[in-house]
């Protein structure tokens, strides 16, 4: 029978969406912390006959433990990200690494363009205002913040994913100047077809009036947002992060604010996710506060996208089990391990 390691995830949780794993696989739920040298007791016993693997985007899933595994076929993400498991070293040993790539695009562009409009809008803000009882001095007050439209922005995406292009498919609705960056440019009736302008890296940052970040996490887009790009950008400029906290220096982004080298920063993601006590997010002052908002990476976690992303791993890790080739394998793996 064919075993499965889960991490986190729940017979509750496939339940409610009317799915639950056959009796033909062998079903092991253990914490994330059980993965991570020294293994756990149960996990240990596990190795030896493990098939395959469900973890969450927060879950680390170490060289260590792939190594100690000599059946193992299949490492399925839930979400797109898979930074956190050693992606390497899978593609070393036959193991595939998976992830449920577009399965939450629609949601995370929603979520890009709600983030824009309450950071142009400085709706939360206003929202503590008025429940302060300062109704009239929060009126008056967002006059002087000069509040913009989108269709009077030129907005830069940094990407042009699956995600990116559904953001910039959704701004032609807005009427925006849509310009973007990616590294793998695609076509000219592409570009037509979306409305958007290539740019270079540093022109975006130069030309955007608001610039949003839809990029996966590898060794070259860490950290890439750091003091030099903000210095670039406008001064009234909303810098929009619903990719990875990673891509961003987090005290580079606390000095833009301070300093007011930037208008506003708003993030879906933050590293670390949870941000610990000393964050610098957490240490800033009230000025840099007030031009800030997060979210606590909810982007791509609706009930509608997660029914999709549950759905992608069921078919991958069953496949995985049958002999069979998954879907969006991302570690470069081209035959299923025997």
């Amino acid at each position: 029978m064919p075993k499965l390691l889960c991490t986190n995830l729940t017979d509750r949780r496939f339940g409610r969406y009317g799915m639950s794993w056959p009796e033909t696989l062998e079903v092991t739920h253990v914490d994330r912390s059980e993965l991570v040298p020294p293994f756990s007791d149960t996990v240990r016993a596990l190795i030896p006959d493990l098939d395959c693997m469900f973890v969450n985007v927060e879950d680390e899933v170490p060289r260590e433990l792939i190594e100690g595994c000599p059946k193992l076929k299949l490492i399925q993400s839930i979400g797109a990200s898979f930074h956190l498991i050693d992606y390497n070293a899978a593609a070393e040993l036959g193991v595939m690494v998976c992830n449920t790539k577009g399965a939450n695009a629609t949601s995370v562009a929603e979520h890009a363009i709600s983030l824009m409009l309450a950071a142009h809008k400085r709706i939360p803000y206003f929202d503590r205002r008025i429940r302060e009882d300062s109704y009239l001095d929060a009126h008056n007050e967002f006059f002087t913040i000069k509040p913009r439209s989108l269709s009077a922005l030129t907005i830069g995406l940094v990407g042009m994913g699956v995600i990116g292009k559904n953001v910039a498919k959704r701004l032609k609705g807005w009427d925006a100047n849509v310009i973007y960056y990616d590294p793998y440019r695609p076509s000219p009736e592409v570009e037509a077809e979306l409305g958007i302008t290539y740019v270079d890296l540093p022109e975006l940052f130069k030309q955007a009036d608001c610039i949003t970040i839809h990029l996966p996490v590898v060794p070259s887009t860490i950290g890439m947002v750091a003091r030099p790009q903000l210095e670039s950008m406008k001064e009234d400029a909303v810098l929009v992060n619903v990719s990875r906290g990673e891509i961003v220096v987090n005290e580079d982004i606390v000095w833009a604010l301070e300093n007011d080298q930037i208008g506003f920063y708003a993030a879906d993601t933050i590293a670390p996710e949870p941000m610990p006590n000393d964050h610098p997010f957490k240490t800033m002052s009230d000025h840099a506060m007030r031009k800030i908002i997060f979210t606590p990476h909810i982007g791509g976690r609706t009930y509608d996208d997660f029914g999709r992303m549950l759905q992608m791993s069921y078919d991958n890790i069953m496949a995985a089990c049958a002999g069979e080739m998954p879907r969006n394998i991302m570690n470069g793996v081209k035959e299923l391990r025997r």
